[in-house]
């Protein structure tokens, strides 16, 4: 299950509107200095490197009922994101790649050939843009209200910070 802390920010009969706060992965990247993305954040402002996140979760079955402002975890199932994460970035590749050798191989003309590739990568694009509407209705792929984050009490305001035992 991937895990994210979010606060509630609205309750109803329905759902539960949460917002996360989306940060730059750059700390926990061991490629960090060889990537652009630092470097883009400074030029862009400290600003942009984070933004917020609002989406409905539905009330879970075991009774966990949060009020407004509360901390909570929401998950999705990693089957559910790595099939997502298909149709949404290897299928259209695929397409454009099967759309251009089929093409190739059918009319031996380049032209041909990356027409058709086009054709087969808009065509993919369109079917996952349908598709993304059965998601939408689909209790598998929305993530779940798992636990309330404890307070941290009054004496215990700070992070814990991890240290390095050599």
């Amino acid at each position: 299950m991937l895990e994210e802390e979010a606060t509630v920010f609205s309750v109803d009969t329905e759902w539960v509107w949460v917002e996360t706060l989306r940060n730059s992965a750059c700390g926990r990247c061991a490629a960090r200095a060889g990537c652009g993305q630092p470097l883009m954040a400074r030029v862009l402002g400290a600003g942009r490197s984070a933004a917020h996140s609002r989406l409905p979760v539905a009330w879970p079955e075991s009774g966990l009922r949060p009020s407004v402002g509360t901390r909570v975890v929401i998950g999705i199932p990693e089957s559910s994101f790595l099939r997502l994460a298909f149709m949404l970035y290897l299928l259209p590749v695929l397409a454009l790649l099967f759309g251009a050798l089929g093409a190739h191989l059918l009319s031996g003309q380049d032209m041909v050939a990356m027409l058709a590739a086009v054709a087969a990568f808009a065509l993919s694009l369109l079917w996952v843009r349908r598709w993304q509407h059965g998601w939408q209705r689909d209790p598998r792929w929305q993530p779940r209200l798992l636990r309330l984050v404890p307070d941290p009490g009054p004496g215990n305001n700070h992070p814990a910070e991890a240290v390095k035992v050599l």
